[in-house]
């Protein structure tokens, strides 16, 4: 494989080559369904755990725990560790309590 075909966006190469359709904001460019369907099952956004530790106003060893154990998913490329913003929102949910409130509605 070469490292071309390794693009962030595998359709750089259309918008670097709009076709010479127009509309009021520009050029328009087709993406083929395939490569949309791609883009669209994407992670929307990988966290650090610092990142992750700082929206759950905690420490880090603390989320460590959790990673260890396996309660809480993560990304390892390398020495990198990212965690996909789908799978933080699954622990979160996974580790939700019910209030009183919530008792009381269900």
């Amino acid at each position: 494989m070469s490292r071309d075909s390794l693009s962030p966006l595998p359709f750089a190469h259309l918008l670097k080559n709009p076709s010479s359709q127009h509309d009021k904001d520009g050029p328009m460019v087709s993406i083929p369904l395939n490569v949309l369907a791609e883009l669209l099952n994407r992670p929307k956004k990988l966290y650090t755990l610092e990142e992750v530790a700082e929206i759950l106003q905690c420490e880090k060893k603390f989320l460590n725990k959790f990673r260890e154990n396996g309660q809480l998913i993560v990304l390892k490329i390398g020495s990198l560790v990212r965690i996909k913003e789908e799978d933080l929102n699954c622990f979160l949910e996974n580790h939700k309590e019910l209030s009183i409130h919530d008792e009381v509605l269900s």
